[in-house]
């Protein structure tokens, strides 16, 4: 909200004195799309991306999502499953079929800060402060989580590629 960034001397409808006001007409142009390099500059630098400061740091400690040998692996499986296409000029647009799981699935299967959740408790089994157990039964309650939340979601699986069966259960 607005009011957070204001100082705190401050109070929302308090005039102020002084400066000059003006109003010009322009347009805002989108961010420009990932190529297959500037996404895997995004997963490695994921904290840019990050509101919390404490995520922020996790994620930049833990050198952003996937590792080195896997990221390109993670581009390739997307462009494969059609959750993006590669236009002319190098670009990756998400397709339909893309926005509508990010759309529909649980926040925290997108959301970098799952792994920063991840990372934490990794650094706790190092300093002895969790065990791989605990970690364990934290990584089954949150599957089960996403599970039930998931359960509910209906896709168009036309787009996905699946063919309904017969068999309608």
């Amino acid at each position: 909200m607005l009011t957070e960034s204001l100082p705190a001397s401050w109070q929302v409808g308090q005039p102020l004195k002084g400066g000059v006001a003006r109003v010009r007409c322009a347009q805002t142009t989108p961010p420009k799309r990932f190529t297959d390099g500037t996404l895997i500059s995004a997963m490695t630098h994921i904290h840019r991306f990050v509101h919390s400061d404490a995520d922020r740091k996790i994620l930049r400690e833990s050198k952003g999502i996937g590792t080195e040998r896997t990221r390109n692996a993670i581009i390739e499986r997307l462009k494969q499953r059609r959750y993006v296409v590669r236009e002319k000029n190098g670009a990756l647009r998400p397709t339909e079929r893309g926005i509508e799981l990010i759309r529909k699935c649980p926040r925290a299967l997108s959301d970098p800060v799952t792994t920063a959740k991840w990372e934490t408790a990794l650094g706790l089994i190092e300093q002895g402060k969790m065990t791989p157990q605990q970690f364990g039964a934290m990584i089954r309650t949150m599957t089960a989580q996403l599970v039930e939340a998931i359960k509910g979601v209906q896709f168009d699986l036309n787009r996905f590629g699946v063919k309904p069966s017969k068999d309608t259960r």
